[in-house]
C-alpha cells in the first residue's frame, strides 16, 4: 500500500509541475491539501510520512479519529501536520473546529464567522479562514451571497489586520455540471 500510495503521490507532483509550468507558472507556488476525509487514519499518517504536510477533513468524528491515531504516534504540534477543516460547520461545533484546525474553508455566513472569531480569540489562537461564496443556487451547496460576502470579507480583513483569525481568501464549489 505505501509504495503504491508514493508513486501515486509523485505521479500528481509530477503532472501538478507540469501544469504550473504550462500556465507560466513556479511548480513552488502551487500548494497541495490532501484530503483525507473518507481514509482511515493509518492512510492518512502514511501521506504524512511521505511528504504531505497539509491534511483536510471534512467531518468532526473522522477528524477526532485521525487526531488521537497522529497523536498516539507523537505526531501533533510542529512535528504533525496542518490541518485544515474542509466542510460545512455547525456553530454549535465551530469551538471543536477552531481548537482543531489551523485552517478552515467553508465560513459560509456571518453568523459562523462571529461564532469562529469569537472561539478563536477565547482559545488565544487564529485559524486561517476561506470565506465561502455561493457560486450557483443549489440548495446542496452553501455559501454566502455576493453582498453577504462583501461585507463580511471587509469586516473579516479588519479583523485579521487587528490579530483575529486571518482572512486568507476565499473559495466556492463549482456548480454541477451533468455529462461534463
Amino acid at each position: 500500500m505505501r509504495t503504491r500510495l508514493a508513486a501515486n503521490l509523485t505521479g500528481l507532483r509530477e503532472r501538478i509541475a507540469r501544469a504550473a509550468t504550462a500556465a507560466g507558472r513556479d511548480p513552488k507556488d502551487i500548494e497541495l491539501l490532501a484530503v483525507t476525509k473518507t481514509a482511515p487514519p493509518e492512510l492518512a499518517a502514511m501521506l504524512f510520512e511521505l511528504g504531505e504536510k497539509d491534511l483536510g477533513e471534512n467531518r468532526l468524528p473522522t477528524f477526532d479519529e485521525k487526531l488521537a491515531h497522529f497523536a498516539e504516534r507523537g505526531l501533533v504540534g510542529a512535528a504533525g501536520p496542518t490541518w485544515h477543516f474542509i466542510g460545512h460547520i455547525q456553530r454549535n461545533k465551530a469551538r471543536r473546529v477552531v481548537e482543531r484546525s489551523a485552517v478552515i474553508h467553508s465560513i459560509d455566513s456571518a453568523r459562523l464567522y462571529d461564532s469562529v472569531a469569537r472561539h478563536a480569540g477565547e482559545l488565544d489562537l487564529r485559524p486561517g479562514l476561506y470565506l465561502q461564496l455561493k457560486l450557483a443556487p443549489e440548495d446542496a451547496k452553501g455559501g454566502l451571497d455576493a453582498d453577504e460576502f462583501e461585507q463580511l470579507a471587509l469586516r473579516a480583513a479588519e479583523a485579521s489586520r487587528a490579530g483575529g483569525p486571518r482572512l486568507l481568501g476565499l473559495m466556492g464549489m463549482a456548480p454541477l455540471c451533468p455529462g461534463a
